[in-house]
């Protein structure tokens, strides 16, 4: 049987290798990135470059971490960790054919369930008025225009 502290070693150890993965291919991508060599102007690969650095110090620092947090999270809510992650690729594939308002109230309104609201009108009203909310604020405030399907032709 496993410890607290073994599990948490292990999820020490997890996050590490991932953070590692992370910082190292971040690292890769960025050395094609155009670099002047001039502190004052490090080029556009400079900021990724220290942030891929910092994920690197990172993971080191949490390999040599000591366990005694708290333990690996439960099945279930790895399961709806990957349920999150499966629920942002799909919104993002159908963005472009739904439209930004659609595909944002269903988004919002699947991830709500997910995280466990059952309340009607808030699975409701939260997805339907932050969309077009921010919707009209990107179009009419910024300038910019989100991906247009049906409602959005209508509003704006």
């Amino acid at each position: 049987m496993e410890t607290t502290e073994s599990r948490s070693r292990i999820g020490n150890i997890t996050a590490a290798v991932v953070l590692l993965l992370v910082g190292v291919t971040t690292l890769i991508q960025t050395a094609e990135l155009d670099g002047n060599g001039d502190a004052s102007d490090p080029g556009s690969g400079g900021y990724p470059m220290l942030i891929a650095t910092v994920l690197i110090a990172l993971s080191v620092l949490l390999t040599l971490q000591r366990g005694g947090g708290e333990a690996l999270p439960s099945r279930f809510d790895g399961l709806r960790v990957i349920g999150a992650v499966a629920l942002l690729l799909i919104y993002v594939s159908v963005m472009g054919s739904l439209g930004y308002i659609t595909s944002t109230v269903l988004f919002l309104a699947l991830a709500l369930l997910l995280m466990g609201i059952r309340n009607i009108p808030l699975l409701v009203v939260v997805p339907v008025g932050f969309s077009t909310v921010l919707f009209l604020m990107f179009y009419n405030v910024f300038g910019v225009s989100l991906p247009r399907g049906i409602l959005e032709r209508l509003i704006s």
